[in-house]
């Protein structure tokens, strides 16, 4: 039989997945098909019409600009907006009226408040980080060969763990934990330096599945890899706690029932951090169905886990709502999907619910800013939503945290987006568009009116290249009620009394959104004469 290869150095799959099942199948199918028609690829540029789609790629690729301004400053005291547009213009927050400015802002003129989200370092594909650096930068915990060891500065390695194998693990987890729960890291130091928590994957119990690699090179070799069919054992994590001054180690309770575990229950355990003051490590618990989820806080002495908040669904229950804490540590912005529709509430870590932030028929989605000294230190929360009328148009509102109040900012019926916050937030500079309306900067109060318009894209080119905008579309679902959303681009010279070919672009699979109601001039792969379609499946979140 074929040698087994380290499964540290491999692809994991876990069953259970349908995404990783399927982008598994759709890997080997990929494989097999590249060899079998590597005699008869044709380029792109080769086909019938490939040099069309060159030329259709360079004309798409202006129609629908301009419609965005560069910066922008608050001269809140002069009760204007400057921005940056073929040079300074400034807008009164009064009347809307735009004027050429004289010279620049002054120095007064504030930025917007926007929390930019920080892009992280991320590991390959499905895996884990293999070290971890101490907040106090003394020691670096590293993984290697199934094994933690702790690196001081200068000096020997201290040795945490010493049984690690390929089947038992400290310090790595699986592919599954990597690609389907988001888990890039599997050791985590408290902040005051003191504890590192590191997982514990005990995989003897997997069978392995052998794949064939090395298509690219002059020979193939043959992987591995620990993967779990339907009803077969998944690999078992464990959490452990190390104690750097003693050297002591305790294994977190996530299994028994005073952790309010299900006797005999496959779990996973992902989604590892520590509460702010580093006085608990919190962790996510799902079972395989992954119908439950529970957020439990850990005693990093003793082990004992606790519940601090739990979601349920009938069928898939979102693996990472959002926790959001604020600034005393204690209390945290959660996202739940109780009510049918996914919501903002507030929660503290001893488990009480604080506040029902937001509420309505549609879909709450991403933080934008949270203003905790707002409302006289109530506190208030800017967040987008699929809230219009077009349920795949995305508004900006805004809500208090003690949910007393809540209101959508942006009322065009536009998809917006690139939200500018004034330091006040009396205003929001916004880019609104729609698939057949391309981007526009507008200007709204916080009340919903529109204050001005500042910029526009154009829409030459699609006279003179033959050209039809992109379309959104509905049509019903399976059911025959569900209004499914789709996206249809048409090829140049468009004649809409000739039959065309069309090609479905789907992915399928749950909560990937593709269709929103955004200006696109085009799909370059028209060229080659079909007519591509793009449909949202019951499974997305609109």
């Amino acid at each position: 039989p074929p040698l087994r290869a380290p499964r540290a150095r491999v692809t994991r799959y876990a069953a259970g997945m349908p995404a990783c099942a399927r982008r598994f199948a759709a890997v080997l199918a990929l494989s097999s098909a590249c060899a079998a028609s590597a005699q008869t690829f044709t380029p792109m540029k080769e086909l019938p019409g490939g040099a069309l789609v060159s030329r259709l790629e360079s004309a798409l690729g202006g129609i629908g600009d301009g419609g965005t301004v560069a910066d922008a400053k608050w001269n809140l005291v002069a009760g204007e907006l400057w921005f940056e547009k073929d040079g300074w213009k400034t807008v009164s927050l009064a009347t809307g009226e735009v004027k050429v400015a004289a010279g620049e802002p002054p120095e007064s003129a504030a930025a917007s408040r926007v929390q930019r989200e920080r892009g992280e370092r991320r590991p390959a594909r499905g895996r884990q980080f293999t070290s971890a650096a101490s907040p106090d930068g003394k020691w670096t915990a590293v993984s290697e060969r199934g094994n933690i060891s702790l690196r001081p500065k200068e000096g020997d390695a201290v040795a945490v763990t010493t049984d690690g194998t390929d089947d038992i693990k400290y310090g790595q987890a699986s592919w599954v934990y990597g690609e389907e729960l988001d888990q890039p890291t599997a050791m985590w130091w408290s902040p005051d330096s003191r504890y590192l928590a590191f997982y514990r994957f005990d995989e003897s119990q997997v069978k392995d599945f052998f794949i064939l690699g090395g298509w690219t090179e002059v020979n193939t070799k043959v992987l591995s890899e620990a993967y779990p069919k339907p009803g077969q054992p998944n690999p078992t994590a464990t959490l452990l706690v190390h104690e750097v001054a003693t050297g002591k180690t305790v294994a977190v309770d996530s299994f028994s029932a005073a952790s309010g575990a299900t006797a005999g229950a496959e779990y996973y355990l992902f989604n590892v951090l520590w509460t702010p003051d580093g006085t608990e490590l919190l962790y996510s618990r799902t079972p395989r169905r992954q119908d439950v989820l529970d957020v439990l806080a850990a005693d990093p002495a003793t082990g004992a886990s606790r519940l601090v908040v739990q979601e349920k669904q009938d069928t898939w229950q979102d693996n990472r709502p959002v926790m959001r804490f604020l600034k005393d540590g204690r209390r945290f912005i959660w996202e739940t999907e109780k009510s049918g529709f996914n919501h903002l509430e507030l929660r503290a870590l001893d488990g009480s619910h604080l506040a029902t932030i937001t509420k309505g028929d549609w879909p709450a989605d991403r933080i934008v800013l949270v203003d905790e000294e707002a409302g006289g230190g109530v506190g208030e929360v800017w967040f987008t939503a699929w809230s219009g009328a077009v349920p795949v148009q995305q508004q900006l509102h805004v809500a208090r945290l003690d949910g007393s109040a809540s209101a959508r900012v942006t009322t065009g019926d536009f998809f917006h987006s690139s939200f500018r916050i004034s330091p006040d937030g009396a205003f929001v500079l916004a880019n609104a568009q729609t698939a057949q309306v391309p981007q526009k900067t507008v200007l709204y109060s916080r009340e919903g009116a529109l204050v001005a318009t500042l910029a526009e894209g154009g829409v030459k080119g699609f006279a003179t290249h033959r050209l039809r905008p992109s379309e959104l579309f509905t049509c019903k679902a399976a059911d025959g009620t569900t209004d499914l959303y789709g996206k249809m681009h048409f090829p140049p010279a468009f004649d809409a009394a000739r039959k065309y070919p069309v090609v479905f672009d789907v992915y399928g699979g749950p909560t990937v959104r593709l269709v929103t109601d955004t200006f696109e001039a085009g799909n370059p792969r028209t060229a080659l004469g079909f007519i591509l379609v793009t449909v949202d499946n019951r499974g997305t979140p609109h």
